[in-house]
């Protein structure tokens, strides 16, 4: 690509956003000059993750205030790690099928788990608890068309970029970027994707309720990785997200998450030997190629909020030094070992192995027992 193209391409990525809303912070921006505000209400997530891969389904769920009418397009601004390979729509049951399939493991870990008895031997089973950006700075690609977003991808390189954007975001009407916010990404490579929305055919503006088809995004990164830093300025949206990674995710990491994300999370890394749902066939197929189905680890977390305001009157996400990513873990982030998930079962159940194990301590016993009075008569 020459730099002329480069810079014509990124030209008009920047102009579908700077004719887009005052607040450069935001995720999603309404067109410049509309009187009201757009914030999120929430978003949902499914990440699928393997051997530095990632299939990424997002869905935000835009709410516009102080407007008399919806906005005529939308702007929507996405950080990923690297340039994505693959962009594509998925159908909005991916999101219940992804939960639903993680409530099934969860489920299934509260009946397979060891619990308190009794009576050993009984039945009674106890319960638990306009400037121009130097080439050298970005690189812009070709803009991809994919069902309702125009996306245009531009990586930044090198903390300079972030200079140069702000500059050209305030030259053309927009409010600037605090370059520490951006830093982590900037210095990271990170690659935004520019995305324009505009109103179905024959349609003047957005719907009142915008019902965003899930947006399907394939690329390589290093960990699972979820886009929430971007997001400071679009209120304490709620957040549902269920991850499929092929290798168990850090304890550790996944406890710190939930606190940072002030979220609840199920039991750690409960997997699946089967194909996940048929709703997220492509984005197990842009992970794995024509791999066969491993052992998927399942993780979720559900936030109602974790974006408010501080003391300091700013929202939360400002305070945060990097984006949201995941560790990778081993035999030691494991499930116990009597959890069997949806694989076949022990030749013994759960209850069956309390039976074997307090029959022969019993047997035990009474041969000790047995033995014991044999020897004191041999003495007499």
């Amino acid at each position: 690509m020459t730099t002329r193209t480069a810079l014509g391409l990124l030209g008009l990525c920047v102009l579908s956003l700077t004719l887009h809303g005052p607040r450069a912070e935001a995720c999603c921006m309404v067109p410049f000059g509309y009187e009201g505000d757009v914030d999120q209400s929430g978003q949902d997530v499914v990440v699928v993750f393997h051997e530095g891969q990632e299939s990424l389904t997002l869905r935000v769920r835009p709410l516009f205030a102080g407007g008399e009418a919806p906005p005529a397009s939308l702007a929507w601004l996405v950080t990923v790690p690297n340039t994505p390979k693959a962009y594509d729509v998925a159908e909005a049951a991916v999101f219940a099928e992804a939960r639903e399939l993680h409530r099934r493991l969860e489920d299934l870990y509260e009946d397979q788990k060891p619990k308190p008895i009794a009576n050993p031997l009984g039945d009674d089973w106890a319960a638990d608890g306009a400037v121009a950006l130097e080439s050298k700075q970005l690189e812009v690609d070709e803009t991809v068309t994919v069902g309702p977003y125009a996306i245009t991808p531009v990586r930044a390189r090198g903390l300079a970029a972030v200079d140069a954007l702000n500059e050209y975001l305030k030259a053309n009407g927009f409010s600037t970027e605090d370059p520490a916010h951006l830093a982590w990404f900037a210095e990271n490579e990170f690659t935004f994707l520019c995305i324009k929305i505009t109103p179905p055919e024959g349609a003047a503006s957005l719907g009142t309720h915008l019902d965003l088809q899930p947006l399907q995004l394939s690329f390589e990164t290093e960990r699972p990785y979820y886009p929430g830093m971007y997001s400071a300025n679009q209120g304490n949206f709620s957040l549902k997200l269920t991850m499929f990674t092929t290798t168990p995710i850090r304890r550790a990491s996944l406890a710190g998450t939930a606190r940072r994300l002030r979220a609840d999370q199920g039991h750690a890394n409960l997997f699946t030997t089967r194909a996940l749902p048929a709703g997220m066939d492509s984005a197990s197929r842009a992970v794995l190629g024509s791999g066969a189905t491993p052992r998927w680890y399942a993780n979720g977390l559900h936030s109602h909020g974790f974006n408010s305001l501080g003391a300091d009157g700013k929202p939360a996400i400002l305070g945060w030094s990097e984006d949201v990513t995941w560790e990778l873990g081993g035999a030691a982030d494991l499930p116990p070992s009597w959890y069997y998930g949806d694989g076949p079962a022990p030749v013994l159940g759960r209850k069956g192995r309390y039976v074997l194990v307090w029959t022969l301590v019993w047997l035990a016993a009474i041969a000790a027992l047995v033995i014991w009075r044999r020897s004191k008569r041999a003495r007499r």
